[in-house]
């Protein structure tokens, strides 16, 4: 699989490398390959949004009764720009038609990730006995990174 690859590269970059703060991952993953290096993006608690207010199905259990097919069962899934989700038990089968009604009421037009409102408002806290474990893994660490550990909200 393309991902195993991915990860076996970035592995191997990182045997025998002291890493000491999250950002030199992202350089070091971006310097992984030379033909096509990774593209990476260093993010923080904005990247992150509130799905919880899109609701449009209950359910995607295939079957209604006990008996019936249940969410382990599927192999596929297809969204389709209807909203409408078609489904598969195996793999050679044809399309099923929509999922049985479960569907919540829809009262908006379709969300975009931009019209989303963030998840975090600020920088989630780490707890006083991390942030003390990190303060005495400093012994070890080289004093360049030392203000990363010093400005971790707590």
């Amino acid at each position: 699989m393309e991902w195993d690859s991915v990860h076996s590269v970035i592995e191997r970059k990182t045997k025998h490398r002291d890493i000491f703060v999250p950002a030199q991952y992202v350089q070091l993953i971006q310097d992984a390959r030379t033909k096509s290096p990774y593209k990476v993006r260093y993010i923080d608690h904005t990247f992150f949004r509130d799905f919880s207010t899109i609701r449009e199905y209950a359910s995607i259990r295939p079957g209604r009764k006990s008996g019936d097919p249940t969410v382990v069962d599927l192999r596929c899934l297809e969204n389709l720009p209807s909203k409408e989700i078609h489904w598969k038990l195996r793999y050679t089968n044809d399309w099923n038609e929509q999922l049985p009604s479960r569907r919540r009421p829809h009262h908006q037009q379709s969300t975009t990730l931009d019209q989303l409102s963030p998840l975090y408002q600020s920088v989630l806290k780490i707890m006083s006995d991390k942030f003390k474990d990190l303060q005495f893994l400093k012994q070890v660490i080289l004093q360049d990174y030392h203000s990363f550990y010093d400005n971790l909200t707590h």
